[in-house]
């Protein structure tokens, strides 16, 4: 009798413990293969680097860099990333000019003073030698410190100490990668500042831009606005000489002066939200694809920037096939729906509960305040004390009482 008390008394505690798990639940988030590490990364997509967007949560991305299209890092400027994912949509991202006195020439001012002279030449070397580090380098064009003639604003020069040619807009097209300088420098208040341009959150432009006073153009869009250049190009500057000259760089397929026309359903990298790039066109997903489903069927266009039915839409918003856009619910934002206004949306807590706590950032806190409320150690508060945990203590702590009762007896 003993005996088939505590076997009964164990199966109780083993099946509450099961009532009280089975409820937990795990997420695979797929990472896109256009995410990347190194340009190495971008192999699979002809003519792209791996570009990284400074924001909160940094990403990199594969983008395009071709003597059309460059992209924007080190000396020359040009595209950032612009799409992300179907959870995170779109980024606001710019291209900057962050002042960085590492990639300066060490020489700089000698230089400079020589270079305006006409040419620069160590002794011993030969005429018209260009060379790198210690040895001798013959030039006869000024640095950015001087500002060149017309027909030279498409140079920049590089680390090594040469001039680097850069072409935007020419002739090759998108079939030659972009030759990139190491570095390049700028006017501002009188001074030459030395840097490097960058790709960063419209939100992080007064921080790390060395002229915050060039990070609102006019010409990309409205400055408040979270799809400069309609998401479709990216905010950049247009020229080595003058800071100020900003305006968009459109993606393939994509022209106009905040690239808000559509000329095809070429591509380089990705569609966007509503496609997918296949050997450089777009193939439209499901809800931009112009099929109908549940008796609601729009027309879809060659860049699939439009939704056709609401399979196009995240958390059960709609899609308007008038407007092409989806109608998002109260608490959610973005071109399908997919963002949220109140972080703790879509934060999973497990046991615990969301607050919303510095920078409207999701906080997880135990659901137990013992003495007081305290955030939760792991990202499902599974080791928080509980409610759930407390009745299993119990239950326990009751069956062992019971136990020992009955072997008294």
């Amino acid at each position: 009798m003993k005996t088939s008390v505590l076997v009964w008394s164990s199966a109780l505690v083993l099946a509450a413990a099961a009532r009280l798990t089975s409820g937990a639940t795990t997420t695979n988030s797929s990472t896109p293969a256009y995410y990347c590490t190194t340009d190495d990364d971008c192999a699979a997509w002809e003519n792209t680097v791996c570009i990284k967007v400074e924001m909160e949560d940094s990403i990199s991305k594969c983008t395009p860099n071709t003597a059309k299209r460059p992209a924007c890092r080190l000396g020359q400027f040009g595209l950032c990333p612009s799409y992300q994912d179907t959870e995170r949509g779109y980024l606001n991202a710019q291209c900057i000019f962050v002042a960085d006195d590492s990639v300066a020439p060490t020489t700089a001012t000698t230089t400079a003073r020589k270079l305006q002279a006409g040419t620069v030449k160590a002794a011993g070397s030969s005429s018209g030698a260009s060379t790198v580090g210690s040895t001798t380098t013959t030039t006869t064009r000024a640095p950015l410190t001087v500002a060149p003639a017309e027909d030279e604003t498409d140079t920049t020069t590089s680390g090594s100490g040469d001039s680097t040619s850069t072409s935007v807009g020419d002739s090759s097209g998108d079939s030659a990668l972009s030759t990139t300088a190491q570095y390049a420098s700028y006017k501002i208040n009188n001074q030459t500042v030395y840097g490097i341009f960058k790709c960063a959150d419209v939100s992080e432009c007064d921080n790390l831009a060395a002229d915050p006073s060039t990070c609102k153009p006019a010409k990309c869009g409205d400055a408040a606005s979270m799809n400069q250049c309609n998401n479709q190009g990216t905010c950049t500057h247009t020229s080595k000489i003058d800071i100020t000259a900003r305006s968009c760089m459109c993606y393939k397929g994509f022209s106009g002066t905040k690239c808000e026309k559509t000329e095809s359903g070429e591509c380089d990298v990705d569609c966007g939200s509503g496609g997918d790039c296949v050997d450089g066109e777009c193939v439209c997903k499901k809800g931009f694809d112009g099929k109908k489903y549940n008796g609601k069927q729009g027309k879809a266009n060659a860049r699939c920037t439009k939704c056709t039915n609401d399979l196009a839409c995240q958390n059960s918003n709609t899609c308007n096939i008038e407007t092409g856009t989806c109608d998002c619910a109260a608490g959610y934002t973005g071109t399908t729906c997919g963002g949220v206004d109140d972080n703790c949306v879509t934060k999973d807590c497990g046991t615990g509960s969301c607050q919303i706590g510095a920078n409207d950032k999701a906080v997880c806190m135990c659901p137990i305040c013992d003495p007081v409320c305290t955030e939760c150690p792991t990202k499902n508060c599974s080791t928080c004390p509980s409610a759930a945990s407390s009745v299993t203590i119990s239950v326990g702590a009751l069956l062992v009482s019971l136990v020992v009762a009955l072997v008294m007896q």
